[in-house]
């Protein structure tokens, strides 16, 4: 995923199925988000709804940044407003020097 005002985003995963009519894309098993910002996300099931910029799963979750982890379940991203909200929040923990 690229765009001009923002890092650019790789998915992997073990399976993927697109669907060209809603240009949704359906990923499965050992889920990688990676962004150019040093962010991962990291799951089992994973859609991404590229009309909707949205990324969504009702799985377990970790989310890594530079500063932070957080695991939960459930997870909904806004890729257009930058934002995100996970359904049930398990763990944080800040970290005081970035990851290298």
């Amino acid at each position: 995923m690229e765009s001009k005002d923002r890092p650019t985003i790789t998915l992997t995963s073990q399976e993927g199925k697109w669907d060209g009519k809603t240009e949704v894309l359906n990923l499965q098993g050992h889920i990688l988000v990676e962004s150019e910002d040093q962010y991962r996300l990291l799951t089992e099931q994973l859609t991404y709804d590229m009309k909707g910029e949205q990324l969504a799963t009702d799985q377990p979750i970790r989310l890594e940044g530079p500063f932070f982890t957080v695991e939960g379940s459930g997870l909904l991203i806004d890729v257009q407003k930058q934002n995100f909200k996970i359904q049930k929040h398990y763990r944080t923990v800040i970290n005081r020097r970035p990851k290298l």
